[in-house]
């Protein structure tokens, strides 16, 4: 075990590696504030998800076992905090700079004022909110992002009302559907008492599927989240010719087409996606990009109409499936692909099991993928096994890892077995 001065001399030895980057505390907002963590050199950044991990272990440490399950038990309360100050919108009832007293928000929310302060006073321990002076709130930095960015919002509401709730039921849906592959026998179905699959029932209620969607782009829209990794994880300047040709299958809007025609010069693309979101995307392309992206209606779970390929491309599209699902998505390619052509996916890679928290994002999608959509992050294993199921011509080319970035390149060729010759 690492003594607690070898880890506080390595916490304060990162910590002088970053304060150089870290700008003024005065900043004007609190997206301002977090702006200098976008722009981490890769090595630098690595070192900050270090010092996390430091923290951590230097936590674990001092409060022992007993303190730690103890936390980790009341966790239900953070639960039940955050759906109020979502509910009764109580960012929005503080200003961004000042303060407000008690009284006038527990008016404005229709709430009993005593009962008010107790949901202000538990959201302080988390980082919430601050008592400027008594009988007067004021933001933090962090409560004051829920009230300047409303994807944080819409994340927080999809996660506390779409998500926790489902999570509560993943129990009763392994019970009831043991070794279950199906996107409808989920821990969100039995939460919301519907045979339809998540998207499909999100989708009835324009409100609740607008929130959705933003709350997913919120937490898909930081610098490990950006395409300038797809650009350097793969040389796509040694395949940049006329006759090359890439299927973006559910490729939505076209924005990973979009991205790799503007780094190339003469390779052209496919976009697939359902019928409406295609005719979205072909209406916001580029038009210097017209000539060379084409975007076509096609459903991904049947067999693929476009013939012989160069590349066909996945990007965060599996881990919504199981294993059952994905196989029968790849074995759709197979009457399509010709000798040589090449199957990417960029999507999240588990590595090994370990207690770092810098590692957790990954458990995390992987936990909600199992409670919503019967879907999983996998890990680089789960990968090979998937393909080798799919057909014995995939041959496994790995898993590519890139500096920064939250997602990982998988690929896989298909390689047609050669005549033997006597």
């Amino acid at each position: 075990m690492t003594s607690l001065t070898e880890l506080a001399t390595k916490i304060l030895a990162i910590s002088k590696q970053l304060e150089p980057y870290r700008n003024s505390e005065s900043a004007d907002s609190a997206t301002d504030s977090a702006k200098w963590l976008q722009t981490l050199p890769d090595d630098v950044d690595q070192g900050r998800l270090g010092l996390l991990d430091t923290l951590h272990e230097l936590k674990t440490q001092i409060e022992g076992p007993v303190t730690a399950l103890s936390d980790l038990i009341r966790k239900h309360t953070d639960v039940a905090s955050l759906h109020s100050l979502y509910g009764l919108r109580l960012p929005q009832h503080v200003p961004a700079s000042g303060s407000v007293s008690y009284a006038t928000v527990a008016q404005k929310c229709a709430v009993e004022e005593r009962v008010l302060r107790r949901l202000f006073r538990y959201a302080m321990t988390n980082g919430m909110f601050t008592e400027p002076e008594p009988g007067f709130v004021a933001h933090t930095s962090l409560s004051r992002l829920l009230l300047e960015d409303p994807g944080a919002f819409d994340a927080l509401g999809m996660t506390i009302e779409d998500l926790a709730p489902a999570s509560l039921q993943l129990l009763k849906a392994l019970q009831k559907y043991p070794a279950s592959s199906e996107p409808n026998e989920t821990g969100f179905n039995i939460a919301n008492n519907t045979n339809l699959p998540i998207y499909e029932y999100i989708a009835q209620d324009p409100e609740r599927a607008r929130r959705f969607g933003a709350g997913m782009m919120y937490f898909s829209h930081g610098d490990e989240f950006d395409l300038r990794h797809l650009i350097t994880a793969f040389p796509w300047d040694q395949h940049d010719r006329e006759e090359v040709l890439l299927v973006d299958v559910g490729g939505g809007h076209g924005t990973v087409a979009t991205k790799i025609a503007s780094a190339t010069s003469k390779m052209r693309f496919i976009v697939q996606d359902m019928e409406k979101t295609v005719a979205m995307g072909k209406s916001l392309l580029p038009q210097e990009l017209s000539s060379r992206i084409e975007f076509m209606a096609h459903d991904f779970l049947q067999e693929q109409t476009v013939k012989h390929a160069d590349f066909y491309f996945f990007r965060w599209i599996m881990h919504n499936w199981s294993d059952k699902y994905c196989v029968k998505i790849l074995q759709g390619l197979v009457p399509a692909l010709k000798d040589g052509a090449k199957v990417l996916a960029f999507e999240s890679v588990l590595g090994p099991p370990d207690t770092k928290p810098s590692n957790r994002a990954g458990s995390y999608l992987d936990m909600v993928m199992l409670c919503a959509f019967n879907g999983a992050t996998r890990t680089e294993e789960g990968w090979k096994q998937l393909f080798a199921e799919s057909h014995p011509n995939f041959v496994f080319d790995g898993v590519t890892k890139i500096p920064g970035s939250a997602l990982k390149l998988i690929q896989s060729t298909w390689v047609e077995p050669k005549n033997s010759t006597v």
